[in-house]
């Protein structure tokens, strides 16, 4: 039976991105939804900003590399009793989605307040652009991956699992998005140039 922390279309969609929750998930879409699970399990619904500036993760090409890095997060995220936080709305100054899942509710809401914004309330679906942030996995990998066309991946671990670095890597995979989708200029030769075709 579904109740707060066990939404089954999440369930589902998490699952297209690779994670099974095994324990509770909370979607957290509206920065009303932070205030209030903050007060729930912190006893304060204080929201801290992005303190200070990180660079953004590294791009990794290699796709055994890229696995064998998101298992790293995945593996914290599928422990038995882990609760998930899943924050979504556009990346800063985008019409890009943005889903960011974490094990930190704080983490959680400093990124709806101030690393995506509030989009149109949509179906949990899978969106473009996925964040795996897990600051308690003992191993420390930073990375973003492309996986798919239209598709970037975010993976920060131990002290990787920042919000400055989260920031930074989450726009630096938005503009790259974009970038990939503008259509690209007709081939014009040059006036007086001989081509065969």
């Amino acid at each position: 039976r579904e109740r707060p922390g066990r939404d089954y279309d999440l369930n589902w969609s998490l699952n297209g991105d690779g994670v099974t929750p095994a324990g509770d998930a909370f979607r957290i879409h509206k920065l009303s939804t932070a205030v209030d699970l903050l007060a729930q399990f912190a006893g304060s619904d204080e929201i801290a900003p992005v303190a200070g500036t990180a660079e953004a993760a590294p791009v990794v090409d290699d796709e055994d590399e890229y696995e064998e890095i998101l298992a790293v997060a995945v593996d914290v995220f599928e422990t038995a009793g882990t609760t998930l936080f899943v924050s979504e709305g556009d990346a800063k100054g985008t019409r890009m989605p943005c889903r960011v899942i974490t094990t930190d509710l704080a983490l959680a809401a400093t990124a709806m307040k101030h690393i995506v914004e509030r989009m149109p309330l949509k179906e949990a679906i899978e969106l473009p652009i996925t964040c795996y942030v897990a600051p308690t996995a003992k191993e420390a990998v930073a990375a973003i991956g492309f996986p798919k066309d239209g598709e970037a991946r975010v993976i920060l671990t131990g002290p990787h699992a920042t919000a400055p670095k989260l920031d930074a890597s989450v726009a630096f995979a938005a503009a790259r998005l974009i970038e990939e989708d503008k259509p690209r200029e007709p081939f014009a030769p040059d006036e007086g140039d001989n081509y065969m075709f």
